[in-house]
């Protein structure tokens, strides 16, 4: 929340919306995400890349030595709250005011299916957006070109 005002006085960012978009990737995907489905009336769009959609899912993957790092987060019996909860999220807002949205993950990242779930939840519910998927892993080779792609879609 706080983060736009930051830059804004720090960098000179504008704070019209038109000239402003998120991108990010894994768990900064994940904070793209978040942040566009809490404020959608603060950018004209948004790219996530092998984003965390299902934070869920993601909690239980985890080993103990990163589950200890999400306590942090999320508290130590990392019930996640429905704020945090993307798919939660993409229903409590209206979709169709949502701002423009790219997302792209490998088919192979271990991300790909709740990446799949939460494109085509968005997609139902009548969200602008763009979901691509191709050969890939959680990597910066697919993020670099995921980056290329989603430049030439949002802008």
């Amino acid at each position: 929340e706080e983060l736009p005002e930051i830059c804004q006085g720090f960098f000179g960012f504008s704070g019209a919306r038109e000239r402003n978009y998120l991108m990010g990737l894994s768990m900064g995907g994940y904070g793209t995400l978040k942040c566009l489905l809490h404020t959608p009336q603060r950018y004209a769009g948004a790219a996530a890349f092998s984003a965390v959609a299902d934070i869920e899912e993601f909690v239980q993957r985890q080993s103990s030595g990163e589950k200890r790092q999400l306590q942090a987060i999320f508290g130590r019996e990392l019930e996640i709250p429905d704020e945090a909860n993307l798919l939660t999220l993409a229903d409590r807002v209206d979709a169709k005011k949502l701002p423009k949205l790219y997302l792209a993950c490998g088919e192979q990242d271990a991300l790909y299916d709740a990446n799949c779930r939460l494109a085509e939840k968005l997609e139902k519910l009548g969200a602008d957006i763009h979901f691509e998927h191709w050969q890939g892993i959680h990597n910066w080779a697919f993020w670099d070109e995921a980056v290329r792609r989603a430049m030439e879609e949002l802008l």
